[in-house]
């Protein structure tokens, strides 16, 4: 008994000492309930808490003097002794016994069943959930290394991060402090690669909590600017039916812009009205937008023009190509947030899936329980069934599945494949998808941006016009397939890039072939020196050491073994060939049946003819113009 618990005890009984310590016990006035410890212990054990459970449990334990109960410190008495002592520490080993099993989840109190005193469930405890296994600490290793911050708070993200290595070094795996610096900025995305790269550019190794401080910061900054985006945007984004004036050019549209009049549709991004002022057309020069507020004031007027404070479009200085460029700008802004109607092909993916239900057809509610699981873990709900055709192309798809939190639309390469007996050719510059029963090619596309997407055929949208450029391939169309060096001198007038790497035209390749590709044999010889192939190559520009220019190869058709012969003049073909033949029938005991060659003079001679003759020997030429 430690002489804490002694304190708690008072002796109101006079009996002789046994090997216990002697102690009497008062435990209406001196301990708590059960129902005030699990108002001191908030926590409910489960298998993912047992280092804040223990915080909570220790400092209670220890305060009562209770301590030795767990840790076996107060020894247990012995089963036959009924002395008013052990009879007392029964009762207080069963009252703590009871506070541990009260702060325990119900998946925690069957692993205790058998536990009879609280010594022996704090050690339960401690082996279940205080001990890692190696395969758990290879899982938190892994989870830590792959950890991303994707859509979560820097917050969030920041806590999962500590947790991880909280858990490691419960374990006995405590992570060196820059490690952990590391993985916690190589989880970011690449809107914080300025502040990672300052953060490694740093003298000093920053510790975790200074990393953490300057990423709050950081994106905190870029929520202020995603704001301050908002506005410009918006501005461009409304058409207006009239004259808007961006410095001395005028753009005509539909829909009211500044305060021109005539009603019509606008874009999906309305224009909120706006405390600036604009030459609107068809009204007053210098005429408020609708809804500003009067003021008089510059010093919180913004020019939409240039985008800087304190002065108005009207008398604004900024050249146009400033102009222009903000606009530009703009409409790319606009272009991110527009749908992505290509597929994209995907050999991970069991299904098609999509989110876009505008080119479906037939749809039909889902009633499975299934959902898409994607690469963080998360389940993805399905809502409909239905059919796609892609414009355009024969491609048709059944059974897509409706998952309206996808961002992408896939084809799944597997379900592809199976429903249409067909097969995915990839290429580093694009894709082809053939039929396998016909050959033919069903559908053909390039490679953009690292992904092969199978595009809808849409017309693009008019803002779009700013930043879409002509692709190198609809110029080389264009321009009648010219060649590659005629191309490299064009493209850069037409402001495109050109890669002879990356660039493939079909056209070209099939239209400039000379000859058609040769058939392939049903039949091959199965015995040795039965068929045998030979050609000579040469003269060599320069002679070996022993005056050799020419080399005879002869191959045999069965066995693919090849023998080499330098020759000084092609004149010895003929007699090295007999000698050859001879040898080889001699030590093999096969016979040369077939002579296959391309028909050279040193091949025709009337002494080598003579021989294939007589020794009843085909000689076999190959067509003209085959020199295969």
């Amino acid at each position: 008994m430690t002489p804490a618990a002694e304190n708690i005890f008072t002796s109101s009984a006079v009996h002789t000492p046994s090997t216990h310590d002697t102690i009497a016990i008062n435990l209406e006035s001196t301990l708590p309930t059960v129902k005030s410890i699990r108002q001191d212990v908030s926590i409910r054990l489960k298998s993912t808490n047992y280092l804040p459970w223990k915080t909570q449990v220790l400092p209670v334990l220890r305060s009562l003097g209770l301590v030795g109960f767990i840790d076996g410190s107060a020894t247990r008495p012995d089963p036959d002794d009924l002395s008013p002592n052990a009879v007392q520490w029964h009762r207080l080993d069963q009252m703590v016994l009871a506070w541990l099993t009260n702060s325990l989840s119900e998946a925690a109190v069957t692993q205790i069943g058998t536990c009879a005193t609280s010594a022996e469930v704090w050690h339960s405890l401690e082996v279940l959930y205080g001990t890692l296994t190696r395969s758990r600490i290879l899982q938190l290793k892994t989870e830590l290394q792959s950890m991303t911050k994707g859509a979560l708070s820097m917050a969030d993200y920041v806590q999962r991060v500590k947790s991880i290595s909280q858990n490691l070094a419960n374990a006995g795996k405590p992570i060196d402090e820059d490690d952990l610096v590391m993985w916690l900025l190589r989880g970011l995305g690449s809107e914080f690669d300025p502040i990672v790269a300052a953060i490694n550019l740093s003298r000093d190794s920053p510790t975790v909590d200074e990393v953490t401080a300057l990423l709050f910061d950081f994106e905190l900054r870029l929520q202020t600017t995603r704001r301050d985006i908002v506005q410009p945007t918006a501005m461009y984004s409304a058409r207006g039916r009239g004259r808007t004036h961006f410095g001395n050019r005028s753009v005509r549209g539909r829909g009211k812009f500044g305060d021109g009049q005539g009603g019509g549709r606008t874009s999906q991004n309305r224009a909120s009205p706006s405390p600036t002022t604009s030459r609107g057309g068809r009204g007053t020069p210098g005429q408020r937008l609708k809804g500003a507020p009067r003021t008089t004031d510059d010093s919180n007027v913004v020019c939409f023009r240039c985008g800087h404070p304190y002065h108005k479009a009207n008398n604004c200085f900024a050249p146009d190509s400033v102009i222009t460029n903000q606009v530009q700008s703009f409409a790319a802004i606009n272009l991110s947030d527009q749908v992505d109607h290509a597929w994209y092909p995907d050999t991970g993916a069991t299904n098609h899936m999509t989110a876009d239900t505008a080119q479906l057809e037939g749809m039909t509610p889902y009633s499975g329980l299934d959902s898409v699981m994607v690469g963080n873990g998360t389940g993805l709900p399905i809502t409909h069934v239905a059919k796609v055709s892609i414009p355009r192309t024969s491609v048709h798809l059944d059974r897509v599945l409706v998952v309206p939190n996808l961002k992408k639309n896939l084809l799944s390469v597997s379900q592809y494949t199976r429903d249409n007996d067909c097969c995915f050719i990839f290429y580093p510059w694009g894709f082809l998808i053939k039929n396998l029963k016909t050959g033919q090619t069903v559908l053909e596309g390039t490679r953009q941006g690292g992904l092969y997407p199978i595009h809808m055929g849409t017309s693009p949208s008019a803002v779009s016009l700013f930043t879409n450029k002509t692709d190198g391939d609809t110029w080389h169309a264009r321009l009648g397939h010219p060649s590659f060096s005629l191309m490299k001198s064009l493209y850069p007038l037409l402001n495109i890039s050109f890669s002879i790497n990356k660039f493939f035209c079909r056209s070209c390749q099939m239209g400039k072939a000379s000859k058609l590709p040769f058939t392939r044999r049903k039949s091959y010889s199965t015995q040795t020196l039965h068929t045998l192939h030979s050609d000579v190559w040469g003269p060599a520009p320069t002679s070996s050491i022993d005056g050799f220019r020419f080399y005879l190869i002869i191959v045999d058709e069965c066995s693919r073994f090849s023998w080499y012969f330098p020759l000084r003049r092609k004149s010895e073909v003929g007699l090295l060939f007999i000698q050859f033949i001879k040898l080889m029938e001699k030590q093999l005991d096969k016979t040369v049946k077939f002579v296959q060659t391309d028909g050279g003079g040193e091949f025709m001679s009337h002494t080598l003819q003579e021989f294939f003759l007589s020794h009843g020997i085909s000689h076999l030429v190959s067509c003209p113009g085959t020199p295969e």
